[in-house]
């Protein structure tokens, strides 16, 4: 082999070796920033919802035995 194929093939490696460590150290760097990102980000405030009560009639139902049948083709049973 002549000293110039050598030497391309030794360009060539560094280079392939460059990129590999790049993109190792790339990925490194997103998951440390990440893990950063995540760490200090603070949870969003819960909502409270409120309602006034009003006290109101209940109408009592009737208390039955039975199947009760859908209109479009789905049974409902008690298990």
């Amino acid at each position: 082999m002549s000293v110039k194929r050598i030497f391309t093939i030794a360009v060539f490696l560094i280079l392939l070796a460059l990129v590999c460590v790049g993109i190792v150290g790339f990925n490194f760097m997103r998951d440390a920033g990440i893990k950063q990102y995540f760490a200090t980000m603070k949870p969003p405030a819960a909502t409270v919802s409120t309602v006034v009560v009003k006290p109101s009639e209940w109408t009592p139902g009737v208390e039955a035995i039975g199947t009760v049948n859908a209109v479009r083709g789905v049974d409902l049973t008690v298990e």
